[in-house]
């Protein structure tokens, strides 16, 4: 018992110290990229960002495709050899070769489609980021079961920055849409070669159909469900783009950046540690439990906040930053960042039921939640687009429940203890933003940006105040972790309490 609680303790200190690095990259990259946003927002119009929201489905899904849902199959295996990260790098690169041939011959009719000639070259430059993509496959899964997230996050962070600033120059000489297209082939390409770079990996020669198959027995219900998730995810764009105009559906797209990106990011740095974390512990049901309600009250704490202090600030934040040109994304924005308040508990609960290798429950789930996406499609082709974006908050929220409640059942955490352990932060997330909201609106007419400097200020300020007054879980959570960190003594060696080698933590 005494070596499972001191198992459970180092998991735990090991992932969350993992959490906290790629918070700390992701943060930085965030912090660019919203100043590199907010640069070509300005710059830019509706409309070129319109032309990639376009796009975006037929990059999506070629990538699932690409991917095959090995990535997930080799994270939630205990043990792999040098055969099997070979022949999926093999798979991996093929395809998506074929799948970015596929892509150049296709433009034409898919310009056609949408009445716009330019996608012929933006799509037939774009999709060679696909075979790029698929060289580091195979090596950010490496660093991904070592947990050594953060220096995915330092190359995703150096992809951001080269691409940034090429991306600058060229809104800045008015090339237009063009400047959005040279910005994910540059952030790609440099992400793929720094992680490249990090690993120094070279695939064997050995190449195997049945280590392949073993693989993809596994991930092809993965693939099932992702393929179903992306393409619903993004058939919005489809729909909009062919119904509405490509101004409106520019800033359709703007708001739903703006309503997910931010709480998105804050939960994908659980993600890439949470999998790999759970998948080691997956067949001790009480450690597992113990690990998935930490993590999920954690989770609900950064992820309720940030949602709501995006919904209370978004129109001062764009008025003022963006300009009035962008005030109509604000409505969208709204809208979808309602959708997403609950997300963790259907991101969380879809990492723990792969993770315990039950990935067809995450198919069934996958394909009622895009049955959901496709009804929605259909009511905005029918009674317009607000009235969709309505009814997408409640499919939402359905699917949050059904995820919920089958995360109960596998393990035994019935649906009203995780009612209990999470609504206090619903209830202090609402009280902190509904004052940083009354902040902003009486200091408006005064001065705008002191308004919304005022406003963005108080709400994580009363928000920390608050957990630390109420001693909510997920604040004492945070702290112990912080403090069984190890630290160093001033003579530069470290201490002993809270350290474990990366080697002891993986076995």
């Amino acid at each position: 018992m005494a070596k499972e609680a001191a198992d459970d303790q180092n998991l735990t200190a090991r992932s969350f110290k993992a959490v906290s690095l790629v918070l700390v990259f992701q943060l930085a990259a965030q912090i660019f990229q919203i100043v590199l946003g907010i640069c070509l927002v300005r710059m830019l119009e509706p409309s070129d960002y319109g032309i990639i929201a376009m796009l975006a489905i037929f990059w999506a899904v070629c990538n699932v495709f690409v991917d095959g849902g090995f990535a997930q199959a080799l994270l939630q295996c205990k043990t792999v050899t040098p055969r099997d990260l070979s022949s999926v790098f093999y798979y991996n690169f093929a395809l998506s070769f074929f799948f970015c041939l596929l892509m150049i011959a296709a433009a034409p009719l898919i310009a056609s489609f949408y009445g716009e000639e330019i996608l012929i070259k933006t799509i037939r430059v774009t999709a060679w980021t696909l075979p790029i993509t698929a060289v580091a496959a195979v090596p950010k899964v490496i660093l991904g079961r070592k947990l050594m997230q953060g220096k995915i996050s330092v190359s995703q962070l150096l992809g951001n920055v080269v691409s940034g600033i090429v991306t600058l120059y060229l809104a800045y000489k008015e090339y237009g849409v063009w400047a959005l297209v040279w910005q994910n082939f540059l952030a790609v390409s440099v992400t793929s070669l720094c992680i490249i770079l990090f690993v120094r990996w070279t695939p064997s020669p050995e190449f195997s159909f049945s280590t392949l198959w073993k693989h993809f027995k596994y991930g092809s219900k993965l693939l099932a469900s992702r393929l179903l998730f992306t393409f619903f995810g993004y058939i919005y764009n489809v729909a909009i783009g062919k119904v509405e105009t490509k101004e409106t559906l520019g800033l359709y797209e703007q708001g739903r950046r703006y309503a997910q990106k931010i709480p998105r990011s804050v939960q994908s740095a659980f993600d890439t540690v949470l999998f790999p974390a759970f998948s080691k512990i997956q067949d001790d049901i009480p450690r597992l439990r113990a690990a998935y309600a930490r993590a999920l009250q954690v989770s609900m704490c950064a992820f309720l906040f940030t949602g709501m202090a995006i919904y209370a600030l978004c129109y001062p934040a764009v008025a003022v930053v963006l300009t009035e040109k962008w005030v109509p994304a604000v409505p969208y924005c709204r809208f979808l960042v309602l959708a997403i308040l609950f997300y963790p508990i259907e991101n969380l609960g879809r990492n723990l039921i792969n993770s315990v290798g039950k990935s067809g429950t995450t198919l069934f789930l996958n394909i009622l939640n895009q049955g959901m996406l496709g009804v929605n499609v259909l009511i905005m082709l029918v009674w317009g687009l607000q009235t969709m974006l309505v009814t997408n908050i409640i499919g939402a929220w359905l699917c949050d429940l059904l995820f919920a409640y089958y995360t109960a059942r596998e393990l035994k955490y019935p649906l009203w203890r995780q009612c209990r352990d999470n609504l206090p932060y619903v209830f202090l997330s609402l009280l902190a933003c509904a004052a940083s909201w009354g902040i902003y609106r009486l200091l408006w007419d005064w001065n705008r940006i002191v308004s919304l400097t005022a406003g963005a200020l108080a709400a994580p300020l009363l928000y920390v105040a608050l957990n630390i007054a109420f001693k909510t879980s997920a604040w004492a959570e945070l702290s112990a972790i912080w403090r069984r960190f190890p630290r160093r003594k001033r003579g530069g060696k470290p201490a002993a309490e809270g350290n474990s080698s990366e080697e002891e933590i993986l076995s």
